[in-house]
């Protein structure tokens, strides 16, 4: 019966200790939302770069075999 209670004071707590800290908060948000976005572009780079070379292997491969196949005819 009390545990309602409890965890709306607990609740109502955290929000008075995130309202007296919204500075540090804010930026701490920004901080990590900046590193988040910095780790996307990294990561779509890197991506992008591998299907490129993928890309580049499977034709090379295919030109390989396309003259394979008309040095046999």
């Amino acid at each position: 019966m009390a545990l309602p209670f409890i965890a709306g004071v607990a609740l109502g707590s955290l929000v008075v200790v995130a309202f007296n800290n919204k500075k540090e908060l804010k930026e701490r948000a920004e901080s990590c939302l900046s590193k988040a976005k910095e780790f996307a572009k990294k990561s779509f780079e890197t991506t992008k770069e591998f299907t490129k070379e993928t890309k580049d292997s499977v034709q090379e491969k295919l030109s390989c075999k396309k003259d394979e196949v008309e040095v046999a005819k």
